[in-house]
């Protein structure tokens, strides 16, 4: 019996049975059906409305939705740098144009700024993982990684899809020249990278550090008593990956006895990329980019966390020069001076005044060779409550960043 009985007065609603059909009718019958799914899924993606529980098409409403949203994405008005409103097609073009091409041009520090920037990096590969990062490419690393494409994805505009590349041996160069770089570096990263970061490192879960950083805030804000007081510094970096300097990169990499042969692969990846900006749907400019890495290349992660290394190594430097770096969750544990999130990074330290202009320095350091710029507007500050009001005063005068309590503070999760 069945355990939804159907209500009194209620019709039964039609129902067709395959088996009404003749064999060679229910085939065709398959394929209606097919071409009917998939005219609903492309309007379903287009309209980006929740399809109905009735998977009826309404494909009346679907382009009525489609057209709505066109609208409401149209861009009508921009605010140049002098904010001034531009509302011509010209003047968005400019506007567009002036802001990407600032921000992709290099800055071009100098040979002295990264130089002070790399100094303390002690990281390097062994000859072994040298020389097998120098390797040259084998069939079965270029077969692997083409047959892990998706099948429909291409490495532009006029780039050939996956699939022409596993039916026909059309090489789709940029993405497997990077896949396999990045499933070989990778293999490195726990080597070279320190325990501060732990974001695309193989064996170590991302949200590690995240533990760790809430334990240490945890006890930061039970500390209400006592005579030495901390502070905690969550720092996020404006445009992290479209300001790295490939100078900078190719010297990190150079002082961790990278293989030339792997050094000029990686350049010629990232220095290769142009850049188109469309406008409403019509493309306006086009601009080649002298710093940056591509967003959702699968190398750009891996090169991120070795320019982050860089500042890493200034704040370990100092923190093992005693300049009052550091919290320890209990007697005993080890001294945690910075956790990195990726992109995002968080600070330890005790009240000293002098502690924080250490940081600042090594941030100074660090964006001055690296082109990296904290966005001041999402960073923040949070005090233990047995500090001082003044010394909170004077370390909110050097880093300018906005005081929050601790339950605020965003880790990524």
């Amino acid at each position: 019996m069945s355990k939804h009985p159907r209500k009194r007065g209620m019709a039964k609603g039609f129902q067709f049975e395959p088996y009404w059909l003749k064999e060679e009718d229910i085939g065709q019958k398959k394929e209606v059906e097919g071409l009917l799914a998939r005219g609903e899924l492309y309007w379903r993606q287009r309209s980006r409305a929740d399809w109905l529980v009735a998977s009826d098409c309404n494909s009346k409403f679907f382009h009525a939705r489609s057209s709505s949203r066109k609208l409401k994405n149209r861009i009508s008005f921009l605010l140049d740098d002098k904010g001034r409103v531009q509302d011509s097609d010209e003047g968005l073009t400019k506007v567009i144009s002036q802001y990407f091409f600032t921000l992709f041009q290099s800055t071009n520090p100098s040979a002295i700024d990264i130089r002070f920037a790399t100094e303390f990096i002690g990281s390097k590969l062994s000859n072994a993982l040298s020389n097998d990062l120098g390797e040259i490419f084998r069939n079965d690393e270029v077969k692997k990684t083409i047959f892990g494409m998706g099948p429909s994805k291409a490495s532009g505009l006029d780039g050939f899809h996956a699939i022409f590349s596993r039916n026909s041996g059309v090489d789709v160069v940029y993405k497997t020249v990077t896949k396999v770089l990045a499933n070989r570096l990778k293999t490195c990263l726990p080597t070279i990278i320190s325990s501060n970061q732990s974001a695309f490192v193989p064996g170590s879960p991302i949200f590690d550090n995240v533990l760790v950083s809430f334990k240490i805030l945890h006890l930061i804000a039970r500390c209400k008593a006592g005579k030495t007081g901390f502070m905690v510094l969550k720092l996020d970096m404006s445009k992290a990956y479209d300001r790295i300097e490939w100078s900078f990169l190719k010297a990190i990499i150079e002082k961790m006895l990278f293989p030339p042969a792997c050094i000029a692969l990686v350049m010629d990846c990232i220095s290769s990329s142009k850049l188109g900006f469309l406008l409403n749907g019509s493309k306006v400019c086009s601009i080649i980019p002298s710093r940056g890495l591509r967003q959702g290349c699968p190398l750009s992660p891996y090169l991120f966390l070795l320019c982050a290394e860089a500042l890493s190594s200034l704040i370990s430097f100092s923190e093992n020069n005693g300049k009052a770096l550091g919290v320890r969750c209990c007697r005993g544990s080890p001294l945690v001076s910075h956790l990195f999130f990726a992109d995002d990074s968080v600070m330890f330290c005790n009240e000293s005044s002098n502690s924080g202009f250490l940081i600042r320095k090594s941030l100074r350091i660090y964006e001055h060779g690296l082109g990296q710029q904290v966005n001041l507007q999402k960073s923040r500050i949070t005090f233990s409550p047995n500090m001082a009001d003044v010394v909170k005063r004077i370390i909110q005068d050097i880093f300018v960043i906005q005081d929050c309590n601790s339950q605020d503070f965003y880790l990524g999760i």
